[in-house]
């Protein structure tokens, strides 16, 4: 359910500002449900994700759910192959 909260807030979001423009992701969670969204943007299965980022389709899945505890290099391998950028600023 909350995965569903977060795909409807970044869809919603994503209508109202152009496409490419950056927009803040606030936890685990919404950053997961972003790579969710774009992998199906993409029209990628979980498995080829996986095949394309070097990583399990295990932790794609954790990745994109926002549980267990995938390392940042594999979320930054699955932003890559999906051509996201992730930023971190203070």
């Amino acid at each position: 359910m909350i995965v569903n909260q977060a795909l409807h807030w970044i869809q919603d979001h994503k209508r109202r500002h152009i496409a490419g423009s950056e927009f803040t992701l606030n936890s685990l969670l919404e950053i997961g449900a972003a790579l969710h969204l774009s992998r199906k943007e993409n029209a990628l299965t979980q498995e080829q994700l996986a095949d394309l980022a070097n990583i399990s389709e295990r932790t794609v899945r954790a990745i994109e759910t926002g549980t267990g505890n995938p390392s940042i290099g594999a979320v930054l391998s699955v932003a890559s192959v999906l051509g996201l950028k992730i930023v971190v600023q203070k």
